[in-house]
């Protein structure tokens, strides 16, 4: 499943700390949504369990 529009999550990073995420060219993958995360301008990979909210972007 593959979603070109933009979202803004927030995540628990495997740290334990909160962060905030705008993401595009979402691809669902297993347990995982694969991405291109805006604030790291690189394509990253999110625990589904870890998202804590989802809103449009």
């Amino acid at each position: 499943m593959r979603h070109d529009g933009s979202v803004v999550i927030d995540y628990e990073s495997a740290t334990g700390s909160e962060t905030v995420r705008r993401l595009s060219e979402l691809e669902l993958i297993g347990p995982h949504l694969s991405a291109w995360c805006h604030l790291r301008q690189d394509e990253r990979y999110f625990r589904l369990d870890a998202i804590r909210a989802v809103a449009s972007g």
